[in-house]
């Protein structure tokens, strides 16, 4: 993703998907006492991106110390 655009396309894009996440938290549990970043939400944002510009591309996932590909 950041290749098809700017350091700083990609970082205001990334900002924009964590505080889209953060509003979206806040929409859904206003009561929470748990606090948020919003960091997991704008990490799924770009993957969602990534997902959208290439959809043959492959996703690689570290779980441990092992790697696996997602299924499509």
């Amino acid at each position: 993703m950041s290749k098809t655009a700017s350091h700083l396309k990609f970082i205001i894009f990334y900002l924009l998907c964590g505080l889209a996440a953060t509003f979206a938290q806040l929409a859904f549990s206003a009561g929470s006492n748990v606090p948020n970043l919003g960091a997991s939400g704008a990490i799924a944002g770009v993957l969602g991106a990534y997902l959208i510009l290439f959809p043959q591309g492959k996703v690689r996932v570290l779980m441990g110390r092992s790697r696996c590909q997602c299924p499509r």
